[in-house]
């Protein structure tokens, strides 16, 4: 997974300068609107990508945010993944993650249509449970067994549309490193929800 964060960053870059440069050849033909960034809660549903766990996991989550300022929101999110089946160093096991995040976004706020870009970035508590199946002829490594608190940095981007006076439809992929180098369990998730505001 050393590559996502490369490929992440390239993704958010391009999605930053394109919504730089529609805001900048709008305002040749007329003024930008400006949506100030609001209180919002959400739920989300996705796929995960997790480091040596093999087929992608359906992650759920839940998150609310606070304005702080115009382009700038505080807020928190809870997420969770199950997979009854996967591989871990050889070893079949059952898998799940239950996170608990703050993060801080940042809005593109001054755009001339319903599409707003954002970047994201916070820190996250993992609780991992890893437990192996039975009849295995190689034991899990005890480094996954033990792995269950875990603290770990979260990085992306996104993109909301407002297609109702109170709800927006969102799009958001972002990168979850988990700190400790001695367990392989880091996730790219590609998410989408609905946002109410408030």
């Amino acid at each position: 997974m050393k590559f996502y964060p490369v490929i992440l960053c390239s993704l958010i870059a391009s999605t930053s300068a394109l919504a730089q440069s529609d805001s900048t050849t709008s305002s040749t033909r007329t003024h930008a609107v400006v949506h100030q960034a609001p209180n919002q809660a959400g739920v989300r549903v996705g796929m995960s990508k997790v480091e040596q766990l093999g087929d992608p996991v359906v992650t759920y989550g839940v998150y609310t945010d606070y304005a702080v300022g115009d382009n700038l929101l505080a807020g928190g999110a809870i997420d969770y993944w199950d997979k009854s089946t996967g591989t871990i160093a050889d070893t079949t096991v059952r898998a799940s993650d239950l996170s608990a995040a703050l993060d801080l976004k940042y809005i593109f706020t001054n755009v001339t249509q319903s599409f707003r870009p954002y970047l994201v970035a916070g820190a996250a508590a993992h609780r991992f449970e890893i437990r192996e199946k039975a009849n295995q002829t190689k034991p899990l490594e005890s480094n996954y067994r033990d792995a269950v608190g875990k603290f770990g940095l979260d990085y992306g981007g996104g993109v909301s549309y407002r297609f109702d006076r109170s709800m927006d439809a969102v799009a958001e992929i972002r990168y979850r490193n988990i700190m400790d180098s001695s367990v392989a369990l880091s996730q790219l998730a590609f998410t989408g929800g609905l946002n109410y505001i408030m």
